[in-house]
């Protein structure tokens, strides 16, 4: 099932504030697989506190049961401060 549309946002997991204007960004071609690449910008940290986001995807499909039906999901994810990655 292809959707009708798929949107995106970046934000903290602290207090849900957009990051990097990254608040319902459209597909312009929705398709059964998407792939998201999210940029230096978009994993900048700003504090030792601002490590933690959120990527939400809103989709809108039709089905048998009905049309212009609503699916959201979200995946929370850490950044690793540079410094704390290991060489080699």
């Amino acid at each position: 099932m292809v959707p009708n549309s798929i949107t995106w946002s970046l934000s903290r997991t602290s207090d849900r504030s957009i990051v990097n204007s990254r608040e319902d960004v459209a597909f312009g071609s929705p398709a059964t697989s998407i792939s998201i690449t999210l940029t230096a910008s978009d994993l900048t940290i700003l504090t030792d506190a601002d490590i933690d986001r959120v990527l939400s995807v809103k989709i809108v499909y039709d089905s048998d049961i009905g049309n212009s039906l609503p699916q959201n999901d979200e995946g929370a994810f850490t950044i690793k401060p540079l410094s704390q990655i290991a060489n080699g």
